[in-house]
């Protein structure tokens, strides 16, 4: 007796396929690892040459970085996307 098919039609199968396979940009992950490299040291150069947005980044991970400047960035712009007034 033959096996019953897992996927009922070639597109489920192929599409079962695409979801498994993980295909990543190697060219723009490496860009993106040099960019938060990059971020860091010049982040923690400027805090040291004492600018206040560098400062208040902390001079943690690159993660950390990035995420202490959306939050900066969001606290000086409120999610409507206008400028704050006032």
């Amino acid at each position: 007796m033959a096996r019953p098919r897992k996927y009922q039609t070639d597109a489920q199968r192929q599409a079962a396929f695409r979801e498994r396979s993980l295909m990543v940009d190697r060219a723009g992950l490496e860009e993106l690892r040099t960019l938060l490299e990059r971020l860091q040291v010049s982040g923690r150069a400027a805090a040291h040459a004492g600018d206040d947005l560098a400062r208040s980044l902390g001079g943690g991970t690159p993660e950390t970085m990035l995420r202490r400047l959306c939050e900066h960035w969001e606290s000086v712009v409120p999610a409507t996307g206008g400028p704050r007034t006032g």
